[in-house]
């Protein structure tokens, strides 16, 4: 299935295919967890671990209103089945909305999201 690729560690965002849950597993580093659905049904995985892993790299979208650690997979999801279909979302559109962060970018973020409040 079609699915957009966060690679973190890269800083950069692809089209790539995957055809199951250990493919699915591999381009985020570890055990999938769902950080975030879209509005068009699509579904951002992330590392269920990925903070435990000490992570150096990490990824923001606004739509998920906090820094996500590792990479991350976005594929569609079809409401009627169940499974796992095609992403919606063009890659074009992911690397508009992303934005890639280290370590200091997190405290950073942090730090600004504190004084908000």
């Amino acid at each position: 299935m079609r699915a957009i690729w966060i690679d973190s560690q890269r800083r950069r965002v692809a089209e790539v295919n995957v055809s199951g849950l250990k493919e699915m597993q591999e381009k985020v580093g570890g055990l999938i967890t769902v950080a975030g659905e879209f509005d068009n049904d699509d579904t951002l995985f992330v590392d269920d671990e990925g903070l435990l892993k000490e992570p150096k790299d990490f990824f923001f979208m606004k739509a998920f209103l906090h820094p996500l650690a590792g990479n991350g997979l976005i594929v569609g999801f079809d409401p009627v089945t169940g499974e796992t279909v095609d992403a919606k979302i063009s890659a074009e559109a992911v690397r508009k909305s992303v934005l890639f962060m280290d370590r200091s970018g997190v405290a950073l973020w942090v730090a600004v999201s504190r004084n908000k409040n």
